[in-house]
């Protein structure tokens, strides 16, 4: 039954008043590109671009909205919500980045084309990234406050980085990943107390759950490749997706055999779900650079060794003592990995620099040789503004939420924001088989014709 207290809730309300803003910016500031002319066989962004932004829809919404549903209790939210933040946050960063960019060049109309709509989903990749160290903890209202000043701070990160800096990132180890992780592990510092850190009954999985998730793992292990190369220049997309997909294997084998260590000789669900992932954030920065087979290796190594331990080692002792939840483990899975990837930045651009011979062969490849050989210290440098940049811009979301919103009633529980079917919650009753050694029972004797129980 429609209430008028339905209509008028603060999360309507402000869904409508954002797309109402939206349509008037597109209406007055935002156009098509115009470049190509009408009448052409094939139009160079749909052959060139558009397949690999399908790539990445699939990853945001098949792979990280499936990754986030372990929940036992907050798969209709953990999926659903992941759809509804991604489009509402795509909107927006095209037009937050849109502004940074003529920031940098100049105002005026701006023509979006089909790099911008990826450029957006990797924004959105970000968010949801924060989403996921939020997870289960948030309403539907704070998602579109979070969803709407990170795209200020990741858009002015992008601005300082990429424009000013021009530091190399061409997968986003730093300015997706590691921004991303940061400024959620700082909202939920805020956000949650140390006491609503400890257990919860529902902060868990079940079998099902469990096999979900590991869908979302698997989609995002397949078309990682096309997140870190589709914006990368011609002649660098092949090192793009072989490095990233080296890296990958890396990190699967790394997180197996570490998982199997520290596990007690068995795997960890956990560990599996997000570890074996660690090698597409570690190779970000450094995908379509000239690191060579055993760089893509080594990165994978390393990120699966640093994931895996954060989730097996790590995670309890951060929650114990610093009071922080993060739901997913994003800081081992995009965080610490991502850190990774900008430390490999600086190593390979170093490497470059002493031996420029091996890296010029092609144009297409970053000029920072031309700049005085300082592209090391700036990798360095956009590392620390990008941390610095999400740890104040998580900071500063939450207690703006802290101010003027509540956190969910009923955490990681679907029945709050959704409708659900009325055996939602009941555990699933075992099967129950007799036991042959209970006296009730005995052995069957053909001679006796029939069996007795």
């Amino acid at each position: 039954m429609v209430e008028l207290k339905h209509i008028f809730s603060p999360f309507v309300i402000l869904t409508i008043v954002f797309e109402i803003v939206m349509m008037i910016i597109y209406g007055t500031w935002i156009e098509y590109d115009t470049e190509y002319t009408p009448g052409e066989t094939e139009d160079p962004q749909v052959a060139n671009t558009y397949k690999f932004y399908s790539d990445v829809a699939v990853m945001i919404l098949i792979g990280f909205g499936y990754l986030m549903t372990f929940l036992k209790k907050y798969g209709y939210s953990a999926a659903g919500f992941t759809f509804f933040i991604s489009c509402l946050t795509f909107q927006w960063a095209i037009v937050t980045n849109a502004f940074f960019h003529q920031v940098y060049t100049s105002f005026g109309k701006f023509a979006i084309e089909i790099p911008s709509i990826v450029e957006g989903m990797y924004a959105t990749a970000a968010v949801l990234i924060t989403f996921g160290a939020i997870l289960g903890k948030t309403t539907p209202l704070q998602l579109i406050i979070v969803a709407f000043f990170e795209m200020i701070f990741y858009s002015l990160n992008i601005y300082v980085n990429i424009y000013q800096l021009k530091a190399i990132d061409v997968g986003g180890s730093m300015i997706i990943h590691a921004f991303g992780a940061f400024f959620g592990i700082s909202l939920t510092r805020v956000l949650t107390s140390k006491l609503q850190t400890k257990s919860h009954n529902d902060s868990g999985s079940v079998y099902t759950s469990d096999i979900f998730s590991l869908i979302g793992t698997i989609w995002l292990w397949l078309y990682w490749p096309s997140f870190n190369g589709a914006l990368a220049m011609p002649g660098a997309q092949f090192r793009a997706f072989m490095n990233t997909f080296l890296s990958l294997t890396a990190s699967v084998l790394t997180t197996f055999f570490v998982s199997h260590i520290l596990r007690g000789g068995k795997f960890d669900m956990v560990d599996i779900q997000n570890a074996t992932l660690a090698g597409g954030v570690a190779v970000g920065t450094t995908a379509d650079l000239f690191i060579y087979p055993v760089g893509a290796l080594s990165c994978g190594v390393a990120g699966g060794l640093v994931s895996t331990l954060g989730f097996a080692y790590f995670a309890p002792k951060i929650e114990k003592f610093f009071g922080v939840q993060d739901t997913c483990g994003v800081q081992f899975l995009h965080g610490w990995p991502g850190i990774v990837g900008g430390l490999a930045g600086v190593i390979a651009t170093k490497i470059a620099n002493e031996h420029p011979s091996r890296y010029l062969a092609e144009r297409s490849f970053h000029a920072f040789f031309h700049r005085g050989g300082d592209q090391p210290e700036i990798q360095l440098a956009a590392l620390g503004i990008t941390l610095g940049i999400a740890i104040f811009g998580g900071l500063f979301t939450g207690f703006i939420l802290k101010l003027g919103t509540q956190n969910a009633l009923n955490p990681f529980n679907d029945s709050e924001f959704w409708e659900v079917p009325q055996e939602f919650g009941k555990e699933p009753q075992q099967d129950s088989f007799p036991d042959p050694s209970d006296s009730k029972w005995v052995d069957y004797n053909p001679s006796d014709g029939e069996q007795m129980i």
